[in-house]
């Protein structure tokens, strides 16, 4: 069974920061809830997908990415 540490999940967390109180899902929806560790967990197991927000309210951002098809 794969297990994910919540020592690691915070260290993607700390990695990866945006937003905290919004986070987004592959069905394309916002869901204005939290960020938390559990959710980085679940997204590193494979268990569901996990849309972080960079761009914080500040208007400043840690990360930027983009996809190449």
């Amino acid at each position: 069974m794969k297990q994910v540490s919540k020592e690691l999940a915070e260290a993607f967390q700390s990695l990866y920061r945006g937003r905290t109180d919004v986070w987004g899902s592959v069905e394309g929806l916002c869901n204005k809830e939290a960020v938390t560790p559990e959710h980085y967990i679940r997204h590193l197991l494979g268990d569901t997908s996990l849309g972080i927000y960079p761009l914080l309210n500040d208007g400043t951002c840690h990360w930027a990415a983009i996809d190449i098809c």
